[in-house]
């Protein structure tokens, strides 16, 4: 009579286990990709691991493909913040570079510290990554020969793959600039000085030697001095905000040191450059003629502030035409290099970021960009004012060839926008964090001859002649063809902004 009974219990845990075990939720992994992404370079490089000018990319020669060398690709290389790491994404492909395929994720390139800023050379050849951190402040290259998946065969990559050095002081804003070749009748034309106090020769120390005397072939090649790309020596100007000065060092002399090792930098810079933060006295601000005539202006003209007492803090960097622009996060200045000679770079007179309406307000600048050279032959830089409020707006300078004004424009009409600053952009309810521009000439060509022209500006006159160039790029009435708001040219200026907290909180 007891036996149905423990037959039935039986039957019912065997039935809470199976319900327990049925209802035990999968462990699903998440596979993570891009984390903390900040700075980002672009290069170009052929599938051998080869790099290129970036005028070469994109590979619009299909016909070639076939060829490794000649098959190229956009390569981003984006830092991860979070996890002291730089992503590799082929851009031309959509896909993130997994360089670690033996462990669950994407593999990323490994190097010693947070990495605050990256700066790709002319050629494509290496990428210079800046790290900032207690005791792991450096600089690491990363060759382009190892930017891709590995093969059957290759080392693996991690934090001893790359030469390095490390800096005795915090690194900001970095760039590779070229010194020039010589014409000195010292020396061969074409020749280039590998440091800047040596002799013009093309001459570098030997490579490190292995266990039978031989020279030893780095794993990771990157030779700069062979590199696509404007002619001269490589060099690293390094931004150090705490001691308001940049360093100097040969980009080569970098990727040259023993890679795994971490020795000081400190004997591979070449020279200091102390920025000077000089505001003159008097300045005003240049107003447009229809306000400089307003006897009823509300607002005079601002004047440069002064600055406190404290030396320059360079910040977001600019290359442009034989010019380094310098934003300066303590100081009301824009510094202005002449880098027609990197190892004689000369100060200029700097730009001085000023607020028409806030004439007592101390403006300084996080990011800066300055544009190509217009058709018009204008160029303009961009600067962020970090500290307006209530978000961070930005400021125009005409920079163009021959221009003498410093201070930010002033739109005319400006009494005429009601809520807008006269000598800013705002953006809505968001903050400014970066600017870059875009250069984007797309030739109308004649559908008679198939001849095209660069450089030539929309000619809105009816009266011009439709298949003429400037006819050409008049927009039709329907927008299909010419110029219309898809398909804007040739200068853009593009904005990173991000929504204000409160805006944030209110959501």
């Amino acid at each position: 009579m007891k036996l149905p009974g423990l037959v039935w219990r039986a039957c019912a845990l065997l039935g809470l286990s199976l319900l327990g075990a049925c209802s035990e939720q999968s462990v699903v992994a998440q596979l993570r990709s891009l984390s903390g992404s900040e700075d980002a370079v672009f290069l170009c490089r052929d599938d051998h691991g080869v790099g290129h000018p970036y005028a070469d990319c994109p590979d619009r020669d299909a016909t070639d493909d076939s060829s490794g060398a000649k098959h190229l690709s956009v390569v981003a290389l984006v830092s991860q913040t979070v996890t002291d790491e730089v992503a590799v994404i082929n851009i031309s492909a959509g896909s993130v570079v997994d360089v670690d395929p033996s462990t669950p994720g994407f593999g990323f390139l490994r190097v010693g510290g947070r990495p605050v800023s990256m700066a790709t050379t002319p050629g494509g050849t290496a990428t210079f990554v800046a790290t900032a951190d207690v005791g792991r402040s450096g600089i690491f290259a990363l060759p382009t020969s190892c930017l891709g998946a590995p093969k059957a065969g290759d080392p693996q990559l991690d934090l001893t793959s790359w030469a390095a050095c490390r800096l005795d002081e915090t690194p900001g804003e970095m760039a590779v600039m070229v010194e020039p070749t010589t014409t000195d009748p010292a020396g061969l034309p074409g020749d280039v000085a590998p440091g800047c106090a040596a002799p013009y020769s093309d001459a570098d120390a030997p490579l490190a030697l292995d266990a039978d005397g031989n020279p030893k072939p780095p794993a990771c090649p990157a030779d700069l001095r062979n590199e696509g790309g404007p002619q001269g020596r490589r060099k690293l100007v390094v931004a150090l905000p705490d001691s308001g000065r940049l360093a100097v060092l040969d980009a080569q002399a970098v990727v040259r040191l023993q890679p795994g090792t971490f020795p000081s930098c400190t004997p591979l810079i070449e020279r200091y450059v102390p920025l000077q933060v000089n505001v003159p006295m008097g300045v005003t601000q240049t107003l447009p003629a229809d306000l400089a005539s307003d006897a009823c202006t509300e607002v005079a003209a601002p004047t440069a502030p002064q600055p406190a007492r404290r030396s320059a803090q360079p910040a977001g960097f600019a290359v442009s035409d034989g010019r380094l622009y310098i934003a300066d996060q303590a100081a009301p200045v824009i510094h202005v290099l002449d880098t027609t000679s990197v190892c004689g770079m000369l100060e200029l007179p700097s730009l001085l970021p000023m607020s028409r309406l806030e004439p007592e307000r101390v403006v300084t600048t996080r990011r800066v960009a300055v544009s190509p050279l217009t058709p018009a032959g204008k160029r303009f830089a961009y600067a962020i004012d970090a500290e307006d409020q209530p978000g961070a707006s930005v400021m125009m300078f005409d920079v163009s060839p021959g221009a003498t004004d410093k201070t930010p424009i002033v739109r005319s009409g400006s009494p005429e926008l009601s809520g807008e600053k006269p000598d800013r952009l705002a953006l809505g309810r968001t903050s400014a964090r970066d600017v870059t521009f875009a250069y984007r000439d797309i030739p109308y060509a004649d559908p008679t001859t198939g001849v095209a022209q660069f450089g030539v500006r929309c000619d809105p006159d009816p009266a011009t002649a439709a298949d003429t160039p400037g006819g050409l790029a008049r927009p039709s009435s329907d927008f299909l063809s010419g110029a219309r708001p898809g398909l804007l040219r040739p200068v853009r200026v593009h904005f990173a902004h991000q929504r204000h907290d409160r805006d944030r909180r209110r959501r």
